[in-house]
């Protein structure tokens, strides 16, 4: 048993989660000139991030989406929570992509 979407609509799950032992604070990258071209990589922190996003074709060359993540981080020193939600539209031109017609595929795979 389940539920099949109508073709028109899918949906997804985003999920990511990171935790260092160690590292150093924001503050000492912001001092020290050296370390802060390299702060991403030797930061201390921990984070999650949960998300769920939809998409549904409007017609076969328009499509809307709408994507919602939360972020949960900890550094060393402090903690934080943030919500982002993104919605946009996507345009198909017909020569960005050039797709084989499945039907000729389909006619040379059964002869």
């Amino acid at each position: 048993m389940g539920y099949f979407l109508p073709h028109s609509l899918s949906v997804r799950g985003i999920g990511s989660w990171l935790h260092t032992n160690g590292g150093i604070t924001i503050e000492q990258a912001l001092m020290n000139p050296q370390l802060f071209p390299v702060h991403d990589r030797i930061l201390g922190a921990s984070y999650w991030h949960f998300g769920a996003g939809a998409d549904y074709a409007l017609t076969e060359s328009l499509d809307l989406s709408f994507s919602y993540v939360t972020l949960r981080v900890r550094t060393l020193t402090s903690g934080a929570e943030s919500r982002l939600g993104q919605l946009g539209i996507s345009l198909a031109t017909r020569n960005f992509l050039r797709v084989p017609n499945l039907w000729a595929i389909d006619s040379i795979v059964q002869t």
